[in-house]
């Protein structure tokens, strides 16, 4: 069977002997609209943000849905996060001076099983949908190694 290509400038037509598939990126770095976005005329200004605090350093604005730990990076600040944002490791620690939102299975499972289930949330694994204020529990500067951890996904 013979091998076919993708023409980048005809979509759809295929020519040549291999497949090309276009390069995605695949952890973009900025807020990328969706299809009927674009269609509608909605633009990424467009798109809701809302306040997070983060006490003793200082309140920025955050577009709805951003992963909590990787705004907080974005912003400056040293959080933790040795596991990459895999609700594995819990030094992502916060607690929150606002009302908390919904805790989903993943984060629930790991402070169960760590035991310690209300003492604190994980920033991984919070999704901004609201105004909120936090305190890091364990930011780099406090602990005992030198960086981070594993680059977080937006």
């Amino acid at each position: 069977m013979p091998h076919r290509q993708f023409n980048a400038f005809y979509p759809g037509k295929l020519t040549g002997r291999l497949i090309h598939q276009p390069l995605v990126r695949k952890y973009a770095r900025f807020a990328v609209p969706t299809t009927d976005q674009v269609c509608s005329g909605v633009t990424s200004s467009d798109m809701a943000t809302h306040k997070v605090t983060v006490n003793g350093f200082k309140t920025f604005e955050v577009e709805d849905g951003a992963k909590l730990a990787y705004a907080i990076e974005q912003a400056g600040y040293d959080i933790s996060h040795r596991c990459g944002g895999n609700a594995r490791c819990t030094t992502c620690r916060v607690k929150f001076d606002t009302d908390e939102p919904p805790m989903f299975d993943k984060e629930r499972d790991c402070l169960e099983e760590d035991g310690v289930l209300g003492q604190f949330r994980l920033s991984c694994q919070v999704r901004v949908h609201s105004d909120m204020a936090v305190t890091v529990l364990m930011p780099v500067h406090e602990c005992e190694w030198d960086n981070p951890g594993i680059d977080l996904e937006p």
